[in-house]
């Protein structure tokens, strides 16, 4: 299944890529959409590093004993994938990766990922289960033997 979408999705992401290059280009001109293209690759680069330096100080604190703040380590995925995309070419990438920057907006996607966790706690919201009457019957709980 992988392989079927990766393909399309990946030439309709280029083919948006391209045509929002074409379209910053014509407002700023090429060697405006160049510069802003090259600005926030290396934008990218310095948010990876600032991301792999605070990752390292986690790990020393963590080697010493310290407890990480909850959602600290998914925060830092985050925020390292908002670096890589803005590393990657093309201004769609660039706007996801800065969105994905802003500290208010990780924080929010690593609480959403900490409820999804399995063994975060949070119970399933079953209000009802749906059973064919050929998918269940009736018995008697005190005649069944049960292993002690």
């Amino acid at each position: 299944m992988f392989r079927s979408i990766f393909g399309p999705v990946l030439i309709i992401w280029v083919a948006a890529e391209l045509a929002t290059f074409y379209a910053v280009a014509h407002v700023i001109g090429l060697g405006g959409a160049l510069l802003a293209g090259v600005a926030t690759t290396l934008l990218g680069f310095a948010n990876l590093r600032e991301n792999a330096a605070v990752a390292l100080q986690r790990v020393r604190a963590a080697v010493t004993g310290a407890r990480a703040r909850e959602g600290a380590m998914a925060e830092g995925m985050i925020g390292s994938f908002g670096a890589i995309l803005l590393i990657l070419p093309g201004f769609l990438s660039d706007i996801a990766g800065l969105v994905l920057t802003i500290p208010s907006v990780r924080d929010d996607l690593a609480s959403k990922m900490r409820a999804h966790q399995p063994g975060s706690g949070r119970k399933a919201d079953l209000t009802a289960i749906d059973l064919n009457p050929s998918e269940w019957r009736i018995t008697d709980a005190s005649s069944e033997r049960r292993p002690r």
